[in-house]
């Protein structure tokens, strides 16, 4: 039996004059039983049972709030999608298969000429995200190969309650915006951030004992 107490913060940075004007906390207390037999066998053959509990922390980017993408002359660099997600390149079904569940996001791209794809789901992957406003990509979600736009055709795969600027971009046609926004989903060209305190007001989820 192990009790353990944990503190991990995240201070991230805004565009405001202080350098960290927000901070994150995840601060617990966890208890970790375990159990251990040992049943001797004849034959010199010996039988073991060991049960444990034990957990998984967040990594400090997955602590932090937002994905805001900052444009290529503040970040000297210019970027691609805001999320890329993929399941085996060799083989789109191969087991077991990349299945991503998000929820509560708010993904802010640079306005890219070039790196121009929010979303990008492709190469076999399933997802389910519910809940999530998407802009300043120029293409908010795009789909890529049949195994992909299936699992969104037949349930196992699900967008939901998502507010985006632009059209569902479909590679193979099988799931497509009218299909998108059949699901609940919505497209809202006017839809934008103009600048990291605008971020933070739209992020309602994120109030209360979330911030400190």
């Amino acid at each position: 039996m192990r009790w353990e107490h944990s503190q991990q913060h995240v201070n991230y940075a805004t565009d405001g004059g202080e350098k960290y004007a927000e901070r994150r906390d995840l601060n617990g207390d966890d208890l970790f039983p375990a159990l251990n037999l040992k049943y001797q066998m004849p034959a010199n053959h010996t039988l073991r049972l060991a049960l444990s509990r034990t957990v998984t922390r967040p990594s400090f980017i997955e602590m932090a709030p937002f994905l805001y993408q900052e444009p290529e002359a503040t970040l000297g660099y210019d970027c691609d999608c805001l999320i890329e997600a993929d399941n085996n390149e060799n083989n789109y079904q191969a087991t077991p298969v990349s299945h991503p569940v998000l929820s509560d996001l708010l993904l802010v791209g640079n306005s890219s000429a070039n790196g121009n794809r929010g979303i990008r789901l492709r190469r076999g992957t399933q997802v389910e995200i519910n809940g999530a406003k998407v802009s300043g990509k120029g293409n908010a979600v795009t789909l890529e190969s049949e195994e992909t736009e299936n699992a969104l055709k037949n349930g196992t795969s699900k967008l939901l309650n998502m507010q985006v600027d632009s059209d569902l971009k479909s590679e193979k046609s099988i799931y497509t915006n009218d299909d998108f926004l059949a699901a609940g989903n919505t497209v809202d060209s006017a839809l934008s951030f103009a600048n990291w305190s605008a971020v933070k007001s739209a992020a309602t989820w994120i109030s209360g004992s979330w911030v400190k």
